[in-house]
């Protein structure tokens, strides 16, 4: 039994914009941050929990507290939903993304997990936002730990558990930052990226070696699957640069 993982934002749905826009927003608004740095590279956690943590430091000398990160998450929250309920079409799904789950829902030999570096509070608005129906699949998010690798490690523990398996024959990770490369190789993961144009290009620069577009093509994305769940070796980006 394999295992494929998929990230949220810019993977399933296209939602890193508005995203974006909300958080920094948030920010802006309950601590008086104007410059937000927007390059998520820049962040040692690129994670929601892991941002807000450190723009917090930064601009107060000190760490974040509970109750500052609470109160950031819950108000970038709002305004997502508020978003969503003014301006429905900023919430759709990456193109192919229902009928790619659907189709692996009925796999004989997939499972599938999300891991995702946004709050769970966000993540689940997003995807019903979107339309995408993940209900049932087991999801690991920032509310429940700091790094991606961390967020990634229990998603497969997670997996293991809701679907009886002491262990997946492989992991395919599917994400669409540069962030998510190096989580999946950190972690000895397969990837694929999803990336246009730019997006591609800095995700092949990282050293992935499958990127497509969108899940329109459903033949090609099974066929790279294919290839990676029977190599045997760390597969899905270029362990030597």
């Amino acid at each position: 039994m394999n295992l494929v993982m998929f990230d949220i934002d810019g993977t399933l749905t296209a939602t890193t914009g508005v995203d974006a826009q909300c958080f920094v927003q948030a920010v802006n608004d309950l601590f008086n941050i104007k410059d937000v740095d927007t390059d998520l590279t820049s962040y040692k956690n690129v994670t929601d929990e892991g941002i807000a943590a450190e723009i917090i430091e930064g601009h107060t000398g000190r760490g974040a507290t509970e109750k500052e990160l609470t109160d950031l998450r819950r108000h970038f929250v709002e305004l997502l939903r508020e978003e969503a309920f003014s301006n429905p079409t900023l919430f759709y799904p990456v193109e192919g993304a229902g009928e790619i789950l659907d189709k692996l829902v009925r796999h004989p030999d997939m499972e599938i997990s999300l891991a995702t570096g946004g709050w769970r509070e966000s993540a689940i608005l997003k995807l019903e936002a979107a339309g995408l129906n993940t209900k049932n699949l087991p999801m690991t998010t920032s509310s429940d730990a700091l790094s991606r690798e961390e967020i990634m490690i229990l998603s497969e523990e997670r997996a293991q558990s809701a679907y009886n398996v002491n262990a997946f024959d492989s992991v395919v990770y599917v994400g669409d930052g540069i962030w998510d490369v190096r989580s999946a190789r950190s972690v000895g993961y397969h990837f694929i990226g999803v990336g246009k144009d730019d997006g591609a290009s800095r995700l092949r620069d990282e050293g992935a070696v499958h990127i497509i577009p969108d899940f329109t093509d459903r033949r090609e994305f099974f066929n790279i699957l294919e290839t990676l769940c029977n190599d045997q070796h760390l597969g899905g980006t270029k362990t030597e640069r």
